[in-house]
């Protein structure tokens, strides 16, 4: 099996004629998911497709559609689509379409990591997404940093098929749309609205731990809808968690004005070792976790060890 390795460039610094080769591939996400479809596995072209997006900001006008007509694909001839540097990639709408920026529905093998993904449209609305996972046959989302209406949508065709983790949620509406079959694991998902920073939607195999949850207007994990069949280490600014409320102010985050969030966490934070049994070695800037580990999508790390690369606007 090959791995191709194709490249994604802002606009005007580059020409699709050689798309393998930095600096001369594709210029939108949307480019290269029509330009690169086609059946991945031993009996097609037998590759792991790659895709990577340099530095810089990609304008969208409609959602980039990752759909099962258009692929085929397994567990290892899977697609990535990943940032180059933590967070240097924005991908956006900047309209009021009632669409998210990315969106797999019933299909590929999928990975989506490292970059961020932001519907800027001006009106508050619950189709505008960062990625929307609908029926994901093997769908993961990490080390991300989505906004919307909500951040995100989850929703598997079947347990562990719509995974986000080690990654920020933060929507106009919701934080998170927790649907059937999805997992969320060491997740910051903040609501400026009224719906839940985890807004729970099903109660089929749904998974949230390690996570924090905060919301503006509501309830921080709402439950209304759904219930979390697993629930682990949810800790949230109000008493819907299942562990001690923490509050969201800066003595437990960077930064919490909306707008410029910076939701690592400072020295003294209460989330700073608060999770337990947790598998996962990596927070959202790739910085080992160590035991016991933070909640949320950010490991502490000790002054002068790291420099923080939280991203500012240009969102609303």
């Amino acid at each position: 099996m090959a791995l191709r390795t194709v490249y994604v460039t802002p606009t005007g610094t580059s020409t699709p004629t050689d798309p393998t080769s930095r600096g001369d591939g594709y210029d939108l996400l949307s480019s290269a998911e029509v330009g690169e479809r086609g059946d991945l596995t031993a009996g097609g072209l037998d590759r792991q497709l790659e895709i990577v997006l340099e530095d810089g900001t990609y304008t969208e006008t409609a959602v980039v559609d990752w759909l099962a007509a258009n692929w085929t694909t397994d567990a290892t001839h899977d697609i990535v689509v990943k940032g180059d540097t933590p967070h240097g990639a924005l991908v956006r709408i900047t309209t009021n379409t009632f669409a998210p920026v990315i969106r797999t529905e019933f299909g590929p093998h999928i990975t989506f990591t490292g970059f961020i993904s932001d519907h800027q449209g001006t009106s508050a609305s619950s189709g505008h997404r960062g990625i929307d996972i609908r029926n994901g046959d093997r769908a993961l989302v990490e080390k991300m940093i989505l906004r919307g209406g909500y951040g995100a949508r989850l929703d598997g065709r079947s347990a562990g098929q719509a995974v986000c983790k080690n990654s920020v949620l933060i929507g106009d509406i919701g934080g998170v749309d927790h649907g059937s079959y999805s997992t969320l694991l060491h997740c910051t998902c903040i609501s400026v609205g009224n719906a839940g920073g985890i807004d729970v939607n099903s109660s089929t195999s749904t998974v949230a731990e390690h996570c924090y949850a905060r919301s503006a207007n509501g309830t921080d994990l709402d439950e209304t809808g759904g219930t979390l069949v697993t629930q682990t280490n949810i800790h949230t600014a109000d008493t819907s968690g299942d562990t001690p409320s923490v509050a969201y102010n800066t003595s437990n985050f960077t930064n919490v004005t909306a707008g410029s969030e910076d939701l690592s966490l400072p020295t003294g934070s209460a989330l700073i070792g608060a999770a337990s049994a947790s598998t996962e070695t990596e927070d959202i800037l790739g910085n080992a976790r160590t035991d016991p580990e933070d909640v949320g999508a950010y490991e502490n790390i000790p002054t002068g060890a790291h420099t923080i690369q939280v991203p500012t606007g240009p969102w609303r």
